[in-house]
This record gives C-alpha cells, structure tokens and sequence, in this order.
C-alpha cells in the first residue's frame, strides 16, 4: 500500500510542477503615440521576489522632453495573478512610483492547446492605483 501512496505522490508533484509558470524575467512594450511621441515601458520581475520598473516618454518635436518614471518593490503569485507591493523604504528620488494595489494577469498558451495557434507570453495590468496602468500589456523577452 505504501508504494501505491508513494506513486501517487510523486505523480502529483510532477504534474503540479510541470504546470508552473516562470513569470521572472523580462518584460517590454513600445507604444508610439503619435508620429513623434514614444513610450517604452520596462518591468524586471526579480527571482528573489523584487520588481524594477522604468517608463520612459520621447517627445521628438522642437524641443526634445524626456520623462523617466521608475518603481521597485515586491511581487508574488497567486494562481495566474501578479500582485505588486511597494514599501516605503522603496519609495526614493529616483523611484517614485508605488505600486501598492497593483494587480496583473499572465497569459499564455494553455499547456492542453495543441493548436499552431501563436501566443505570446505577456502581462496585462487590469487594477492600480497609478492612474495609466491599468489596460497595459507587456510582453516577455
């Protein structure tokens, strides 16, 4: 009996582990505005559970006008949902951002969709309380 609950152990492991999804690293997207407005949004999802975030904002007209926002702080999972925290020992000069109550979905091709059907990993932020997040979509590199 107790090779058979070994078994079946071992078997629910390995189907739960094969399931995971690596949702560290990379993520990009490149918005053009309007022929000369550019935004390019930057988010490094850490394996140690710590996030970086860049939005950089082009303007080519006359004058130039760069605008750079950064975040940091922690992210965990919880089934396909990102939840974002920002502490206030994040909260710098530089990283102004909080992310606090920030929550986005992962997507990716279902592991039972044997389709040639293309999806691309990405993250789509739907909740924040950071008025331009939400209805972003960044893609994994």
């Amino acid at each position: 009996m107790k090779p058979k609950v070994l078994l079946l152990f071992l078997f629910i492991s390995f189907n739960t582990l094969s399931q995971s999804q690596n949702f560290k690293g990379k993520y990009l997207r490149n918005l053009i505005v309007s022929e000369k407005d550019t935004i390019r949004y930057k988010l490094n999802l850490n394996s140690d559970g710590t996030f970086f975030f860049h939005s950089y904002t082009y303007n080519e007209r006359d004058v130039p006008i760069i605008v750079n926002r950064y975040g940091k702080g922690n992210w965990i999972v919880s089934d396909l949902l990102i939840s974002f925290v920002t502490k206030e020992e994040d909260i710098d000069q530089k990283h102004q951002l909080n992310f606090t109550n920030t929550t986005a979905r992962f997507i990716t091709k279902h592991h039972r969709d044997i389709s040639d059907k293309v999806v691309h990993n990405r993250l789509l932020f739907f909740e924040s309380d950071i008025d331009w997040i939400p209805k972003v979509e960044m893609f994994k590199q």
